[in-house]
């Protein structure tokens, strides 16, 4: 029984690690009101989970700390997601109203390529922006690289994030009655795990960091 209850066992460690998580998310959320403030939220909130699997501080003056460093360059890239969100949206709508069958699904198949580079662009760049000092444009070309390069890992942390989405699709009596972890603890737990998956990438370039990441291109 004192080895159950002992700091340092898995359980009681696994345990401060969700604790943590629920915490993060709803720092994070809070964070993320004025929406506009999400993309630096989301740059905090992978420091704390870096710190978090790298058994490091993750105390609120932590999490403010990286939402202040990163303020300008996670809004910029926050704003630039959403603007290429909002133009891709715009042109599956517009395709789909084409007449010509044909020309409908070239169009369709090329939107859902781009897609798919935004979405792995997204996984990436604040991941990226958490863990490295680098420009804009260097972290946004150096996470389209990166995703494409490691699409094992990239498949996965999509598959990660798509979760709730998936839920939502299978059962939506399902969906809601576990709606209350997902917003508590989903946000959190994904993050970490995504994490998770591409810390090993992120440490693979670290030695010589720029120079390994130009050869990717």
């Amino acid at each position: 029984m004192g080895k159950f209850f002992d700091m340092d066992a898995p359980i009681i460690q696994a345990i401060g690690k969700v604790g943590q998580m629920i915490i993060t998310t709803f720092t994070w959320l809070l964070f993320c009101l004025p929406v506009f403030t999400a993309g630096a939220a989301t740059v905090a909130m992978c420091r704390i989970m870096i710190n978090l699997k790298e058994d490091k501080s993750c105390s609120f003056q932590t999490f403010f700390r990286a939402f202040k460093e990163n303020f300008k360059k996670g809004t910029v890239l926050w704003l630039i997601l959403l603007a290429c969100v909002g133009f891709l949206a715009a042109g599956f709508y517009l395709t789909v109203l084409v007449e010509n069958v044909t020309l409908r699904m070239g169009a369709l198949l090329v939107f859902c390529m781009l897609f798919f580079l935004v979405y792995i662009v997204a996984i990436y760049m604040f991941p990226l922006t958490a863990y490295f000092e680098n420009t804009i444009s260097a972290t946004i070309r150096n996470a389209l690289g990166m995703g494409l390069g490691n699409l094992r890992q990239t498949i996965m942390a999509i598959a990660l994030t798509l979760i709730p989405l998936v839920l939502m699709f299978l059962s939506m009596k399902l969906f809601v009655i576990l709606l209350f972890m997902l917003i508590i603890l989903g946000p959190g737990s994904i993050c970490y795990g995504v994490m998770c998956l591409l810390l090993p990438v992120f440490q693979h370039y670290t030695p010589g960091y720029i120079e390994n990441l130009e050869d990717l291109m």
